[in-house]
């Protein structure tokens, strides 16, 4: 009979270690199975991060390189915008006298009544000499380029080409800004 309860109480012992044994494995699995969960949510969360932190970071760099294009363009549009202005210049510099004494006559009639000075460029001066009917302006040679300046008591007046241009630029550089670059 004490065989037969320490037998039983064996099976009784067996047995409930048999049902620890497999609570724990099922405890196990479970706790597995958050863990696994938490990780991939965890991953799923730090990829999400890392791909908007990527997204920004390219986004960035993008309007970084967008930004140096355009100036880059702007650039090159401001250099060919040039290249034609230099280029009406050396129209003009090259004009048949006729047609240049035609520009300077034009400028001629710009000038007020003042008494005071005119530099002229060697090639102006002539036109100036023989067309300024002004006594109380004095000609005088010796501006490098183009044109002739009027100094009086408290006023300067360039009539150079390249000043004129230069006014002409800032007047009709959107012009033609559209007719070299519109699609």
């Amino acid at each position: 009979m004490i065989s037969e309860i320490l037998k039983n109480i064996d099976q009784k012992k067996d047995q409930r270690i048999e049902e620890l044994k497999k609570e724990r494995d099922e405890r196990i699995l479970v706790l597995k199975s958050q863990i696994k969960e938490k990780i991939a949510r965890r991953s799923e969360e730090e990829i999400k991060a890392l791909r908007k932190e990527n997204s920004l970071q390219l986004t960035e760099f993008s309007q970084r390189k967008d930004t140096e294009i355009n100036f880059l363009v702007q650039r090159e549009k401001n250099k060919i915008i040039q290249v034609v202005w230099d280029r009406a210049k050396e129209k003009i510099d090259e004009l048949p006298e006729k047609e240049f004494t035609g520009i300077i006559n034009s400028f001629i009639r710009l000038v007020p009544k003042m008494e005071g000075t005119v530099l002229a460029s060697k090639r102006t001066h002539p036109i100036l000499k023989k067309n300024l009917k002004n006594p109380k302006l004095k000609i005088k040679e010796g501006l490098k380029e183009e044109g002739f300046i009027v100094e009086g008591k408290n006023l300067e007046l360039n009539f150079t080409i390249s000043e004129t241009l230069e006014q002409m630029k800032e007047e009709y550089n959107p012009e033609i800004i559209k007719i070299l670059f519109s699609d």
